[in-house]
């Protein structure tokens, strides 16, 4: 399907109809416009920042003189192949300090630990302090209300 080519997907009568179909397809309201003769609803992959490749679209056109005929379009297809990159630290690592807080390890044995686990995985010592505090935190909400 070419960039330009909009397809009927769907005439629904009720909004509800489009409400699941929209999210049947995922994907979320990217922008309304209020034309002259109809407004149009426009919606977009809802893994847009995930995949920044992914270009898939739907409209909704629901005519003014006629709401009970909804019309919707689509162009392009979910492409979810090339995954944003990321500066997060990977889930297996954020997983086991989570895993380590609970056990009540030192940042030190935690360090230890992770860099024999995960000997593969760079560890930045900012984040790594930083996901460590957070976990600590979650799992001690009390010392937020002496």
């Amino acid at each position: 399907m070419s960039n330009n080519e909009w397809q009927v997907l769907n005439v629904v009568k009720t909004l509800d109809e489009v409400t699941a179909l929209v999210q049947q397809h995922q994907v979320s309201k990217f922008r309304t416009s209020n034309l002259k003769t109809s407004t149009k609803y426009s919606y977009r992959c809802s893994q847009y920042r995930k995949y920044p490749l992914c270009r898939y679209d739907i409209h909704v056109n629901i005519l003014d003189n006629n709401p009970d005929d909804i019309k919707i379009l689509s162009k392009n297809v979910h492409s979810h192949q090339q995954h944003n990159t990321t500066t997060r630290l990977p889930s297996s690592v954020r997983e086991s300090v989570a895993k380590y807080v609970k056990c009540d390890l030192t940042q030190t044995q935690m360090k230890s630990a992770l860099s024999i686990d995960h000997s593969n995985i760079p560890l930045p010592s900012s984040q790594l302090s930083n996901i460590i505090r957070y976990n600590r935190r979650k799992n001690n909400p009390e010392i937020f209300y002496k």
